[in-house]
């Protein structure tokens, strides 16, 4: 598997996808919008407390909702009374979706996917719902999390990318991660913490989060292959060798 020359390195992936001052982030119409512009999408799941794996980031729903509680608080039936918010705090006609109704869009508008896991469950009951879902789905998709036993429970389970999310801010930190390539295929690294002597181009692709601007889109060009990018329209052209 090239990634230099695959999706996750060459279309600039929207921050859970492509949302704005009326559509909220981790939304179908952020992902929708996300296709409509040519993107990837990266987005976040999660289990609620009846297992049902939905597309949330926060661990706390009142950013998003206004509700003060935790998905592990939720039932799927629970979803339908709780409307995202825009950036104005106005509801809008956007629910928090499932895992499922997401890879369905997603599907349909042949959308690119990088998936953070955000739950991690020592006993990997919360891996076990999640790959129930995904080892049926034949879209693209890559997979990353803070949480190296998450990608690990995924690999040899699923034929995809599989990348290590984390702001490691020295070397120590980095060698804690106890990254391999022998269940990393990728690099997701904050744009600020590079370039440095432990994170190399050469050994896997790098791609960084989250760039909010065009200024910081051109700095990082030299630096990485591709971009997690959200509240601008970026021009983006990784300026890498051809590696791999």
């Amino acid at each position: 598997m090239n990634l230099y020359d695959s999706w996750l390195c060459t279309r600039p992936i929207a921050h859970r996808g492509y949302h704005n001052e009326r559509i909220p982030e981790n939304s179908l119409a952020a992902f929708e919008n996300a296709a409509k512009n040519g993107y990837a999408a990266e987005l976040d799941i999660q289990c609620l407390g009846d297992g049902t794996v939905v597309v949330f980031h926060d661990d706390n729903l009142l950013r998003m909702t206004g509700r003060d509680c935790r998905p592990k608080d939720l039932k799927k039936e629970d979803l339908e009374k709780l409307p995202l918010l825009q950036k104005s705090g106005e509801k809008s006609d956007q629910l928090i979706p499932t895992l499922q109704e997401t890879l369905a869009l997603a599907k349909n508008h042949r959308l690119p996917l990088l998936i953070e896991i955000k739950s991690h469950s020592e006993n990997g009951e919360d891996e076990s719902r999640m790959l129930e879902i995904l080892k049926d789905y034949d879209g693209e998709y890559a997979i990353m999390s803070f949480f190296p036993d998450s990608v690990r429970f995924f690999k040899g389970k699923l034929d995809v990318p599989f990348g290590c999310l984390t702001d490691a801010p020295d070397e120590e930190a980095w060698n804690k991660i106890n990254f391999s390539k022998e269940y990393f295929d990728f690099i997701d690294y904050h744009y600020s913490l590079l370039p440095n002597a432990w994170v190399d181009r050469e050994k896997c692709p790098v791609i960084v989060w989250t760039v909010r601007s065009q200024e910081v889109c051109d700095m990082i060009s030299s630096r990485c292959e591709n971009i997690t990018f959200e509240n601008f329209v970026p021009v983006w052209k990784s300026t890498r060798k051809r590696f791999g």
